[in-house]
């Protein structure tokens, strides 16, 4: 059986690039990624303990990293480094700021490591959502100590930032400016390999389309509390996946962590398709997965070489195993949307079913025999 570093390195060439014109400098290279959204990016209180996270990363990886970017980028050194920390720190709550630190040496070049944040205004947190997105290499999972030390990692950042939603996974990692020009690139390796997560343009963004649902699948994923409860709840959760080997449930604090797999992986359409594991985690969040993404790639001149509305729909289903039936909906199982129910079983009556809600039995009835229809979505009783 071959490991995970044989299984990269097959198509390692085939993903990653170096400019034609600067055979030295690599335009994308293949990256560990992790991602994170939360809440109030821009009080002080999150400020803290987002410099927390900085600190840790720099402390760990500062020998690789060479720039510091907050209003300029600039070398990175221990006295700089501290000075724009303190700076982070004492900014104005409710501002939209932005902090990278990463391991190249120009912004066209791809960074092997690297942490950046975008807060978003305070006055757009109902909508939008802070983001910290991390880079490490691929290899660095190739080791047992590395693989423990990237979940430690995860797990940390997820329960220092009181997490929304969370993702780790192998990524194509582009530079940071003038990534619009290898969006054909990215979006050939987005075809090729359906287990690559495709992060570009919301490290440019931010998470404003994740405030009330998530990404989907990765090779792993972390849910706040009230995306669990959506789910039908953690017992819930845990009992779907009690049959999956490959499927693990981890709690970490008060977020639910699910890794699909002992590795990522990279999912080639036409030797391995789509990752099974993967499937499997997507049959669970279908339900709050986005239902109408902005496009993963903004305007650029190579038309139809990149990510338009369809093909963006597309890539977001693309772990789809057939059609999402919500309806009818069996006594003892969680309604997979909100709305209003009715079953024959109680004629001329409509009761409001929330999704994550478990649907009742109608008293007489034989439990768990009891089936709900749909008459229509509703995000609440009053609606």
């Amino acid at each position: 059986m071959k490991t995970y570093s044989e299984k990269i390195t097959r198509w390692l060439d085939e993903i990653e690039a170096y400019y034609a014109d600067e055979p030295e400098e690599q335009a994308i290279r293949l990256g560990l990624t992790m991602s994170f959204y939360f809440r109030y990016g821009g009080s002080y209180e999150k400020k803290l303990k987002l410099v927390a996270c900085f600190d840790r990363f720099y402390a760990e990886y500062g020998r690789f990293l060479k720039k510091n970017y907050y209003s300029d980028f600039i070398n990175i050194t221990d006295k700089n480094y501290a000075k724009t920390r303190q700076e982070f720190i004492d900014l104005p709550d409710g501002g939209q700021y932005e902090w990278v630190l990463t391991s190249t040496t120009e912004t066209y070049i791809s960074a092997a490591y690297s942490i950046s944040t975008l807060i978003p205004r305070a006055f757009s947190e109902a909508f939008d959502r802070s983001t910290l997105v991390v880079n490490v290499p691929w290899d660095f999972i190739s080791t047992e100590e590395g693989l423990t030390k990237f979940k430690e990692l995860f797990y940390w950042f997820c329960q220092q930032l009181d997490v929304d939603n969370g993702y780790a996974g192998i990524s194509p990692i582009l530079p940071y400016d003038d990534e619009d020009r290898l969006f054909p690139n990215e979006y050939y390796l987005a075809k090729k390999f359906s287990g690559l997560t495709i992060e570009t343009t919301d490290i440019v963004t931010g998470g404003r389309e994740y405030a009330d649902e998530i990404k989907g699948a990765n090779w792993i994923v972390a849910l706040s509390p009230r995306y669990v409860k959506r789910l039908g709840g953690e017992s819930w959760i845990r009992n779907y996946f009690k049959l999956d080997r490959e499927i693990t449930v981890t709690k970490v604090g008060d977020t639910l962590v699910m890794q699909a797999g002992e590795y990522p992986e990279l999912g080639e359409v036409n030797t391995d398709g789509p990752p099974v594991n993967y499937i499997r985690l997507n049959s669970l969040l279908r339900p709050i997965r986005i239902k109408k993404p902005d496009q993963l790639h903004y305007y650029s001149e190579y038309k139809d070489l990149q990510f338009e509305k369809e093909s963006t729909e597309r890539w977001f289903a693309r772990f789809d195993d057939g059609p999402l039936i919500v309806t009818p909906l069996r006594a003892g199982y969680p309604a997979l949307v909100s709305g209003f129910w009715s079953t024959p079983s109680k004629p001329s009556s409509q009761a409001f079913i929330a999704q994550g809600e478990f649907a009742m039995d109608v008293p007489g009835q034989e439990p768990g025999t009891t089936l709900w229809h749909l008459e229509r979505e509703a995000a609440s009783i009053a609606e």
